[in-house]
């Protein structure tokens, strides 16, 4: 399902909360997202955290001290 979403960072639009694609675990449950739903980007600070309907880092894939 989400082998063509090919950058770094997802955005679940539903929820607010960005993943980072490349570190995804099992608690991150992506496979609940809707294609849809998903904004994705390279650019975290400029268009992930830009985005309208973002809220929050995953705290199980985005830890702290890396971003």
């Amino acid at each position: 399902m989400y082998k063509y979403l090919n950058k770094k960072f997802i955005l679940d639009i539903n929820s607010g909360i960005c993943h980072d694609f490349s570190n995804i675990t099992q608690s991150c449950n992506i496979h609940k997202i809707e294609l849809q739903n998903i904004f994705d980007s390279d650019l975290l600070n400029e268009e992930i955290k830009g985005h309208p309907r973002y809220k929050k880092k995953c705290v199980y894939c985005m830890i702290e001290k890396y971003y």
